[in-house]
């Protein structure tokens, strides 16, 4: 049995499936190394060990999963992050599969219009590949995109920590705040999904199956889809290498997640909830920001099967179309890159929207210009009973009588200066 850094034990992984040799075989040559595109660099195959943060101070770096169909997504939460920071450099890596050279240059110099936002494409699924990962019965809900966030520890070799947003996210606050917290030698921080862990609770298959790996702790369950990871932990104690043996067990739609909590137990750092604010959970926050017309700076994840790219009306979908709307690769063109099936659903959406947005603001500046109408009828009402008392007898007596002392006033003050 083998033994965690903390002395816990663990099973070993998947017995045909040797995990640091698998990304070991990455290092060893240009045919093996990081393909990678960059605005500079047209086509580039890079060393890992040569992959380094983008920039030298202020580096801020963000990790991002996705494929052609939800890359018009990534642009939008892009665009969200940096509408709240002006003022640190932005290093996203997104990792992929499948997403053509011209795209990528597309999106790259569409967004990484100033000197402090970088944008890098890792090409996971040629890695996947190479690394000989066993194959995945077709009927477990494993997927190869799922794997991406495992190889983050060992292709990003020369970064300490970094943050991984799902796409179906917005950034309403300065991410900044989240991602200087000091981890200590915890893997993960993340937000407690108390939706999630009560359904895995309350359902014996899967309650059972959690338990079999020593998960009992269900109320400390945390959702995936935001998180502050700590790469030079998860390397030296390799915690990754269980990742595909429990996923493949775990065959649900979130079988990453359950992975990630059995695998980093007890190596969490419980943040706070604005960092992942799960839009799936009816929680008083929730009907309170509804409430609101500017939602509070957190962070705001569609995580249920409904988006706000194809439903309008569900819960703070506004909030994902202002961001939409004012993305640097223009809504059109975002939406170009999606299939035609998508992007007639983006077009529909994005008009209906258009019109309630139209609808929100004439009532926005109707009440204002009633407001507006009220304290000019207020302000000319003073005016007048101003004029009215400046007019009245008691008024003139009242100057005549302070003359003297108002004089004198005046008088000193002039005195006073001059000294």
């Amino acid at each position: 049995m083998v033994e965690w850094s903390d002395g816990r034990a663990r099973r070993p992984a998947a017995a045909d499936f040797d995990f640091i040799t698998a990304v070991r075989v990455l290092r060893a040559g240009k045919e093996y190394g990081i393909i990678l595109d960059e605005m500079e660099n047209d086509n580039s195959i890079i060393a890992i060990e040569d992959f380094a943060p983008a920039f030298a101070a202020r580096n801020i770096p963000v990790a991002l999963s996705t494929d052609i169909n939800y890359l018009p997504y990534v642009g939008v939460l892009m665009t969200s992050i940096l509408d709240h920071n002006k003022t640190d450099n932005f290093d996203f890596i997104i990792l992929h599969q499948v997403i053509t050279q011209d795209i990528q240059k597309d999106f790259i110099e569409r967004l990484s219009d100033s000197g402090r936002v970088s944008i890098r494409f890792i090409d996971v699924g040629e890695i996947v590949k190479t690394a000989s990962i066993p194959e995945v019965p077709k009927d477990r809900r494993l997927t190869i995109a799922a794997l991406f966030r495992m190889f983050l520890p060992y292709l990003l070799v020369r970064y300490s920590k970094i943050l991984y947003l799902d796409i179906d996210i917005i950034v309403n606050c300065d991410i900044a705040r989240f991602y200087n917290i000091d981890i200590g030698d915890n893997y993960l921080g993340g937000v407690v999904d108390g939706g999630e862990a009560g359904f895995v609770a309350g359902f014996p298959a899967y309650k059972n199956a959690l338990e079999e790996e020593g998960y009992t702790e269900f109320s400390g369950y945390i959702n995936t889809g935001a998180l502050l990871m700590n790469l030079e932990a998860l390397r030296n104690d390799k915690p990754m290498e269980e990742f595909i043996r429990l996923g493949i067990k775990f065959n649900r739609f979130t079988c990453d997640q359950d992975a990630l909590n059995i695998i980093c137990k007890g190596k969490i750092m419980y943040l706070e909830e604005d960092f992942n604010r799960l839009l799936h959970v009816n929680t008083e926050w929730k009907k309170e920001a509804e409430k609101a017309n500017v939602p509070p700076q957190a962070i705001y994840h569609y995580c249920s099967t409904y988006k706000p790219w194809t439903n309008t009306d569900m819960s703070f979908a506004p909030l994902w179309w202002q961001y939409a709307v004012k993305t640097k690769i223009g809504t059109e063109a975002l939406l170009s890159l999606a299939n035609e099936k998508q992007k007639s659903a983006n077009f529909a959406n994005l008009n209906r929207w258009l019109t309630k947005e139209k609808e929100r603001l004439s009532i926005q500046a109707k009440q204002q210009e009633q407001e507006n109408d009220i304290l000019c009828t207020k302000s000319k009402k003073q005016a007048k009973e101003i004029a009215e008392l400046k007019a009245s007898f008691a008024y003139r007596v009242g100057m005549f009588v302070t003359w003297p002392a108002r004089k004198m006033n005046k008088a000193m003050k002039k005195l006073l200066r001059q000294h």
